[in-house]
């Protein structure tokens, strides 16, 4: 439905979510080592994670560039638990008797990675309550779709078993 509107075709892209996923991963701990060394105006290659400390970090820089530094540690684990859950599903999905077609496959790893992204950039960003409300829903509608799917690919495995 998303993925068939923007890129009209029948070529499986769906397993570029993958590499879409690991960079929502790693985009937030990128800019966090960028961000401290900005802050702070120092930045040691030989011990990189000694300044990523938020302990060390606390007394160098104002409430408001600390809070962000948590965030994006935030952003970059909680990225990290949902890669895990995500790619098994998206593999499930390529079983041959998974009953999907690679329309879905390319809809649900558009969306997946789109949800993703957006969740992301609200939970690095956030500066205000109200957009807590929204990724919480954002959050809520990926797991969903990730749930949907599994139970899916379950469904259709189990019926041709």
């Amino acid at each position: 439905m998303f993925f068939s509107a923007i890129v009209p075709s029948d070529k499986d892209y769906s397993l570029y979510m993958i590499p879409a996923l690991w960079f929502s991963w790693i985009a937030p701990q990128a800019a966090r080592v960028f961000l401290t060394s900005r802050f702070t105006k120092y930045h040691s290659i030989a011990q990189p994670r000694v300044e990523n400390d938020p302990t060390l970090l606390r007394a160098k820089l104002t409430q408001r560039q600390f809070d962000l530094l948590i965030r994006l540690r935030s952003a970059h684990e909680n990225s990290l638990e949902f890669l895990a859950l995500a790619v098994p599903v998206l593999l499930m999905q390529h079983l041959p008797r998974a009953g999907t077609t690679v329309r879905g496959r390319n809809d649900f790893a558009l969306t997946v990675s789109a949800l993703r992204a957006v969740y992301v950039l609200i939970y690095a960003l956030q500066f205000k309550r109200k957009l807590a409300i929204v990724r919480s829903a954002t959050w809520f509608t990926s797991i969903y779709v990730l749930v949907r799917a599994a139970l899916h690919v379950a469904g259709q495995v189990a019926k041709h078993s």
